[in-house]
């Protein structure tokens, strides 16, 4: 596939691009050969989708955690610094109270209340499509993304990549698409891998393992090596993740995914896939429960479920 400079539901691969664009609608969704409409599949969607396809199909829009928020602070921050100010409005420290819905209703509004109405009145058309965070979190990215900056390894990584890659390829007639943080450049010290930046307070090596099998990151590997290869014809075997810390002192490292992770990530994601393909193609999103042909669903044992 050739790279693209303007991301539209094609398959390609779109170097550089802004993720508001790449989670909007417009980049949502898509329509089959058979002409029915899908939400285009990706990591995050997948998951979501695998626990339980009905409550998926119905659930409300989809709401960001503080940590997610404080995530996407750094992703910007570090690599699409001209967005920053698009996407967050810090809330300043000296703000007044929000007005109550008794001093907005009263006839006769103290001085108090009038300077807190026009205060938030005007801070709220700011910060109209844009995540309101406070001056600490600025002041906490800003130190995170310093660390990455002065790391000898993270340094280099960040300089010899495409930031904010998006990936789009076609498997059984869908659209299927990636955000990749970090893209190494061909020719590059790290063109054998992908890079997944991730920003987390489990920053010890065996308390991010626990995290990568509960937040599904090893299906984010395998997906992502499969779209580079559809892509580029490129098997980048190796998934680095660039590790920075949410707590002082926001400390940075890299961590590379063992390959036996990323191969049973393969079999669980593209399971996850098919299913999901299916359901689209029958117009039938079932309930976990729906799934056991009257059986009765018995669980696995804690120890088999932790070894699983």
């Amino acid at each position: 596939m050739k790279i693209k400079r303007t991301l539209e539901m094609k398959e390609g691969i779109y170097h550089n691009c802004s993720p508001r664009h790449y989670h909007s609608s417009h980049m949502s969704t898509a329509v089959n050969d058979a002409g029915v409409e899908y939400r285009v599949p990706s990591k995050s969607m997948l998951s979501s989708f695998a626990e339980d396809p009905a409550k998926w199909l119905t659930n409300p829009p989809f709401k960001k955690s503080s940590a997610m928020t404080e995530g996407s602070l750094l992703d910007d921050m570090l690599l699409t610094p001209a967005d920053l100010h698009k996407n967050f409005l810090v809330k300043p420290e000296d703000a007044p109270r929000r007005p109550t819905p008794q001093q907005i209703k009263a006839e006769k509004k103290s001085e108090t209340a009038l300077k807190s109405i026009t205060f938030w009145n005007n801070f709220d058309k700011k910060a109209e499509g844009r995540e309101v965070i406070s001056a600490q979190q600025m002041i906490n990215a800003k130190l995170g993304v310093k660390n990455l900056q002065n790391h000898p390894i993270c340094s280099e990584m960040i300089k010899q990549s495409h930031n904010q890659t998006v990936v789009i390829a076609k498997y059984r007639g869908h659209l299927v698409k990636g955000m990749f943080d970090l893209f190494p450049q061909d020719g590059s010290d790290f063109d054998d891998s992908i890079i997944d930046l991730k920003r987390t307070s489990a920053f010890a090596p065996q308390s991010f393992r626990a995290i990568i099998r509960n937040f599904k990151y090893h299906w984010q590997a395998a997906l992502y090596r499969w779209l580079v290869m559809q892509a580029t014809g490129q098997d980048r075997k190796i998934w680095r993740f660039m590790l920075s810390d949410s707590e002082t002192p926001f400390n940075c490292g890299v961590l590379r995914m063992h390959e036996d992770d990323i191969a049973r990530g393969h079999r669980e994601v593209f399971a996850a896939l098919d299913r999901y393909i299916d359901c689209v193609e029958k117009q039938e999103f079932p309930s976990p429960y729906d799934l056991s042909s009257g059986e009765e669903l018995v669980l696995k044992s804690f120890s088999d479920a932790f070894n699983d």
